[in-house]
């Protein structure tokens, strides 16, 4: 009778643990998701940390033209302007608080008269530079972004992706090939043919950077960080596209 009973103690014993295991290993495709959700990365924390390096790359990306257009910008300043260029060379500074880009555009050199780069008479005049102007344009001018802009509220992850592949494939069809191109390549290779600053091949760069992380763990994208992502990827489309920028109100 003590030897049954000892028995049963010992399978009683060895009884849960063996349970335990075999649930675990039944439902250990489920645990393992809940521990991901568990990670930094699928947790609030996480997705704040998301937004906030979007919102740094955001605030960097103001600046990817006009840091390489002061220096030009003050060497003009000794020239003789006319008083309609100059009011339109400095109009009011948009609200911090308003989505709005500043932009301004690197002037070409300007040979003095008879000096070397002019053309002699009876030549072709050179083509004129990009304009001094500084301008601002609000966002969400470009139709092929307004599904982008749609879908933040409701699907931030998908807006990404749709803001995304509209660059994508606008830079395809500037390099005339198709979207299969590696996005790093088709930076440098969009870098080289438009003559971009390295700022805005680097932005190009860091978008790739945030999509791919945004795909990989798509739960962690908030809102916020999708509205800052998408409007980059607007003003590299403006870049791309060479449209006429329109100016801010």
């Amino acid at each position: 009778m003590e030897i049954a009973e000892l028995v049963l103690k010992f399978v009683d014993t060895l009884a849960w643990p063996l349970v335990a295991l075999g649930l675990a290993w039944a439902w250990r495709t489920n645990i393992g998701r809940a521990i991901g959700r568990m990670t930094r990365v699928e947790t609030p924390a996480g997705a704040l940390e998301f937004a906030a390096e979007v919102a740094d790359i955001r605030r960097e990306a103001q600046y990817v033209i006009p840091a390489a257009a002061t220096l030009p910008e003050q060497a003009a300043e000794a020239e003789p302007r006319d008083e309609d260029q100059e009011a339109d060379d400095s109009p009011d500074t948009p609200s911090p608080d308003t989505h709005v880009w500043r932009l301004g555009a690197v002037p070409a050199p300007r040979p003095a008269p008879g000096g070397y780069g002019h053309p002699a008479a009876g030549a072709p005049a050179m083509a004129a530079g990009p304009s001094l102007q500084r301008v601002a344009f609000p966002l969400g001018e470009v139709p092929a972004m307004s599904g982008a802009y749609r879908e933040i509220s409701r699907h931030p992850g998908q807006a990404m992706n749709t803001a995304w592949e509209q660059l994508i494939n606008l830079g395809a069809s500037t390099l005339h090939v198709l979207p299969i191109m590696p996005p790093r390549l088709m930076a440098q290779e969009l870098g080289l043919s438009l003559h971009l600053t390295p700022e805005a091949v680097q932005l190009m760069l860091d978008l790739e950077r945030l999509h791919n992380r945004s795909r990989q763990q798509s739960t962690q994208v908030n809102a916020e960080a999708a509205q800052g992502f998408v409007e980059m990827c607007e003003l590299v489309y403006w870049l791309l596209a060479g449209s006429p920028i329109p100016s801010g109100t």
